[in-house]
């Protein structure tokens, strides 16, 4: 008899294309005599490999399977019969057929930068002008195009004052989201900020995260990151619910955070407002607070992502795949 558990995937579940992406369990002989048991991989629930392995009684090891894939697109993942995983096969640069905008969650701005070379960036919401101070750099991201700043030359995006993100103040909920390809971050490196109200920022010199909503006195979420950081992507979410703030890594809770400054029942307040613009690259009120690295998929929604939200933006994993 075997057990199989500690069931992996890449983290984040995104390979590129013609890359191999490494698939790993945990068996464990749980029976009273030697034994053979074969692992098997399963793709869209299919067998595509197989090992067999002999195990002595209670002996525990882990297996690994390599798959490459040649084609785009969502793939179930397993391993014999544990539950099964998805992943996402991107070729970078290729613009997918569909982006999933997770309406439920009532967003209001959403940037692919999948348009280039304007000084316009499109938000898919239709609510927000999001506008290129001087130049930016585009580049390929996971899904279509993506961005690099330059705050040192005045290179970075700005977020236009609308209805719709007038109403991030009275709300007391606020997820926000990206995608991220850090490049050797110094000291605090912020990549989508209010000023100091509203923060998603690399800091630690690009070894941990931080996520805090209504300003830093409420609190901030913290985290670190895990090894081979640096120079991939990685998906980052900042959620606020009622007392709770929240920071996802890679679609994994890594921080929560109670919120400090409550009203006298004990809730806590509106977000309110900085007074300064949205900036993605840097921090309109701590310009040398910037980002090195590539910026793609920017995103507020009003409502609180739940991790699997999270999860299926990050696979855009609804419409046409």
């Amino acid at each position: 008899t075997f057990r199989l558990s500690n069931f992996t995937v890449p983290s984040p579940p995104i390979i590129i294309k013609g890359e191999k992406a490494i698939i790993t369990a945990t068996v464990q002989n749980i029976g009273s005599y030697d034994g053979n048991f074969e692992a098997q991989l399963i793709v869209n629930e299919k067998r595509v490999a197989s090992k067999q392995i002999k195990f002595a009684p209670g002996e525990r090891r882990n297996v690994a399977f390599e798959k490459s894939f040649e084609s785009t697109g969502l793939f179930k993942i397993a391993i014999n019969d544990l539950e099964p995983r998805l992943i996402r096969v991107c070729k970078p640069g290729e613009k997918p057929e569909a982006v999933y905008l997770a309406s439920h969650l009532d967003p209001v701005l959403l940037l692919t930068f999948d348009d280039g070379l304007s000084k316009n960036i499109v938000d898919l919401t239709a609510t927000t002008t999001a506008v290129v101070h001087n130049n930016v750099k585009w580049v390929d991201g996971l899904y279509g195009g993506a961005i690099q700043t330059n705050a040192l030359i005045e290179e970075y995006i700005e977020i236009q004052k609308s209805a719709a993100m007038q109403k991030i103040v009275d709300s007391k909920t606020l997820s926000l989201m990206a995608w991220i390809y850090p490049m050797e971050e110094k000291n605090f490196a912020d990549f989508f900020t209010q000023g100091d109200w509203n923060v998603l920022q690399a800091r630690a010199t690009n070894t941990a995260l931080n996520f805090y909503s209504g300003g830093y006195q409420r609190g901030e979420a913290y985290g670190t990151v895990s090894d081979g950081w640096n120079r991939s992507w990685h998906h980052v979410a900042g959620v606020t619910k009622g007392n709770i703030q929240k920071l996802y890594i890679d679609g994994k809770l890594v921080a929560e955070k109670e919120i400090e400054i409550v009203d006298e029942v004990g809730l806590a307040k509106a977000i309110g407002d900085a007074g300064v613009p949205w900036n993605i690259g840097r921090n309109a009120q701590n310009p040398e607070r910037f980002f090195n690295g590539y910026i793609d998929d920017v995103r507020i929604y009003l409502q609180p992502a739940s991790q699997d939200d999270i999860k299926k933006i990050m696979l855009n994993q609804s419409g046409k795949q």
